[in-house]
């Protein structure tokens, strides 16, 4: 016991001392000299790029859909993700709001998820707590919307959005197939999530706005 207080005690002197003799290092440098005051200001420029391209780095790799689906409990996602017409999009552009302060929170955020996956305590099934928001959806769809692509119904979108109906409420499936609704991302269902399945897995029932939401919700508000 004794001889572990004494170990701490010494590494504690130890890099103290360091920490002193490298502040004495510093404080001994002649700061009137120019090219002293340029040495540090190289090594501050070189210090910020670096940081900066590392931040940048790390960023542009954890946004990268492989990075996405390296998980084993993200195979659902990943299958019915390429199996929409959201394919082509990045997870980031629909689950990260616009904006370089909800990127960095939505990075930390996902901190969590990458500890429950290292320690295998991810919830079971696994779903996204927070609602993907309407801002997400208006980068690149507009609210002024009449008819749907396969032009068989008209519907007034900007009415809509302006009674503070999310795009979610009608389009839940639209890039996941109502994965989460349907009791199809448990642990014990994901290795039946392969691209060769998909087409079974991922139907248009799923994927496209479901009329019964439509009555239910009118019905609602017809009667007050």
């Amino acid at each position: 016991m004794n001889t572990t207080v004494g170990n701490d005690e010494k590494m504690g002197s130890k890099k103290k001392s360091v920490l002193k003799r490298t502040w004495s290092w510093f404080r001994s440098i002649n700061w009137i000299d120019p090219i002293n005051r340029w040495k540090l200001l190289l090594v501050l420029i070189i210090a910020f790029f670096g940081i900066a391209f590392s931040t940048y780095g790390a960023l542009a790799v954890t946004s990268t859909q492989s990075f996405c689906n390296t998980c084993h409990e993200m195979a659902p996602e990943n299958v019915t993700h390429y199996s929409t017409t959201h394919s082509e999009l990045k997870c980031v552009k629909c689950h990260i709001e616009p904006g370089l302060p909800q990127t960095m929170k939505g990075k930390v955020m996902a901190l969590k998820e990458v500890y429950r996956h290292v320690t295998r305590t991810q919830p079971n099934p696994i779903h996204v707590k927070h609602e993907v928001r309407d801002v997400v959806c208006l980068r690149c769809h507009s609210e002024n919307r009449d008819v749907t692509p396969t032009g068989d119904l008209i519907v007034a979108h900007d009415k809509h959005v302006n009674k503070d109906i999310s795009c979610v409420t009608c389009h839940s499936g639209i890039a996941h197939a109502k994965v989460v609704e349907r009791g199809l991302n448990t642990n014990d269902l994901f290795d039946y999530w392969e691209m060769e399945n998909a087409e079974a897995l991922v139907t248009l029932d799923y994927v496209r706005p479901n009329m019964g939401t439509c009555i239910e919700c009118h019905q609602q508000y017809n009667e007050g």
